[in-house]
């Protein structure tokens, strides 16, 4: 490893990406402006308002990108207040001080308020004041997990984590949404503390065999203990304020991969793509060699959905619900598919896309029979008596010929959402939903989504072409 190489990389990426004192100082005085008028507003429900509104994530520990960041105040109630007054306290709070019109929902384990003010994210988080592991909702840690950091992070660990989200954005591996399950800033920052440094990060990597354990506090004898403790776990970071919980359950494998596989790419070909903001052009021009035509030659079927706005984590998720059906009934019918995708702007438009084995449908499919001495073999060729091609095999059970229904997927896929085969997701209207061949689909549509449909076709892993 050339060290000069690396290190005049981490300095441009740290230029970059890094707020310097004074602007930090002007941006941290002006939420917690918004800290204090919060306290103002909602003092008289609070046991210690000082203390109970409180600014965590990743904000006062500057461990944030400058070009991807928000400010989260987190707000700690009694115990014995409901969920819905949480929650209203919250909303009436942000209307009044913001208006309604700035004020957005959004979900956790429970609603909280965003409101973006001079191109800020502001989220407004209400929580539970409780002693540790005795949770009424998952939000309660954030007041454990900023006590804990603030403690153990050293101002030298602050480059190091900023380069880790960096790098993980630049791979689009950052963010435990449901739409992304990568890596959160919490478990960043906490990958970091173990390791020390990014460079010793990638080094580790480098030698990675999963499943990966790591567990800062020692809560647990042995690593066996935490693999009992976490099943089927291919990364497991154990919570420092809580045993119980791993921090990187959000994260999936994919993803896991895929960080595994450009750490490898950047430690023989070191460069400052593999870092945001410079990976966005990267990204922009890697996705741009793919042609219309190109696309449209591929056999791939898309879902289009118009909508309005919608809430990201819950829209993505049936999204999810209705891509995993929809595969399995094509794949009932004889076609694989190969790959499949979600992309939406939450805003009016999404797109399923399936990439199949061929558009055509087989002509026929094998079904099997009991074997010849079960009693059920008479109800079986019953049920099938108008099969002209049936048949005893070396198995000793029948085998029927049966012809498929449709032709192709489309059809197939048409009749499902029809016929209401399948439940389709409550936010997903039918009525704005159409089902076509990527050869099908209007040039100016297919022109202003073709980013997604170059995406799904080529990967997101561009690293590949380091080689």
């Amino acid at each position: 490893m050339n060290n000069k190489i690396y290190k005049e990389i981490y300095l441009e990426v740290l230029s970059s990406t890094t707020l310097n004192d004074i602007e930090y100082k002007k941006l941290y005085d002006y939420v917690e402006d918004i800290r204090r008028r919060i306290i103002q507003k909602i003092s008289d429900f609070l046991e210690e308002p000082e203390e109970d509104v409180f600014l965590g994530g990743s904000f006062p520990r500057r461990t944030f990108l400058k070009y991807d960041f928000d400010a989260d105040i987190f707000i700690r109630f009694p115990v014995d207040y409901s969920r819905e007054k949480l929650e209203k306290i919250v909303f009436n709070t942000a209307n009044e001080l913001f208006g309604e019109d700035k004020v957005r929902k959004r979900f956790a384990d429970h609603p909280y308020a965003e409101v973006i003010l001079e191109n800020i994210v502001i989220n407004i988080v209400p929580s539970y004041k409780v002693p540790p592991l005795n949770w009424k909702s998952p939000v309660d840690r954030s007041f454990y997990h900023t006590k804990y950091l603030e403690k153990r992070l050293s101002p030298n660990l602050i480059d190091e984590i900023i380069l880790l989200k960096s790098f993980l954005r630049g791979i689009k591996c950052y963010g435990a949404e449901v739409r992304i399950k990568g890596f959160s800033g919490y478990l960043s920052e906490l990958i970091i503390l173990y390791y020390k440094s990014f460079s010793n990060l990638i080094k580790n990597v480098l030698k990675w065999m999963p499943p990966i354990t790591i567990d800062i506090e020692k809560h647990y004898r042995s690593r066996e203990e935490i693999l009992d403790m976490f099943p089927k776990s291919h990364f497991i970071v154990v919570d420092p304020v809580d045993k119980g919980r791993n921090v990187a359950s959000a994260l999936n494998k994919k993803n896991f991969a895929r960080f595994i596989s450009a750490v490898k790419a950047f430690s023989v070909k070191p460069r400052k793509i593999f870092f945001y903001p410079y990976s966005k052009d990267f990204q922009r021009n890697y996705l741009a060699g793919l042609e219309i035509n190109e696309i449209k030659n591929l056999p791939i079927l898309s879902i289009v959905i118009s909508h309005g706005e919608k809430i990201e984590d819950i829209y993505y998720s049936q999204l999810e619900s209705l891509a995993k059906k929809i595969v399995t009934q094509i794949e009932l019918n004889g076609v694989k598919v190969l790959k499949s995708g979600i992309y939406s702007d939450f805003k009016r438009n999404s797109l399923i896309l399936f990439f199949l084995s061929s558009k055509s449908l087989p002509l026929y499919h094998l079904k099997l029979g009991p074997p010849i001495y079960y009693h059920s073999e008479k109800n079986f060729l019953m049920k099938n008596v108008e099969e002209k091609i049936s048949w005893v095999s070396n198995d000793l059970r029948w085998h029927t010929l049966k012809k498929y229904e449709f032709n192709d997927v489309k059809s197939v896929v048409l009749d499902i959402l029809n016929r209401n085969k399948i439940k389709i997701p409550s936010e997903i209207s039918k009525d704005h939903i159409n089902i076509l061949y990527t050869d099908e689909l209007d040039d100016e549509f297919l022109t202003s989504v073709k980013s997604w449909f170059s995406e799904f076709i080529l990967g997101e892993d561009y690293w590949r072409v380091f080689y």
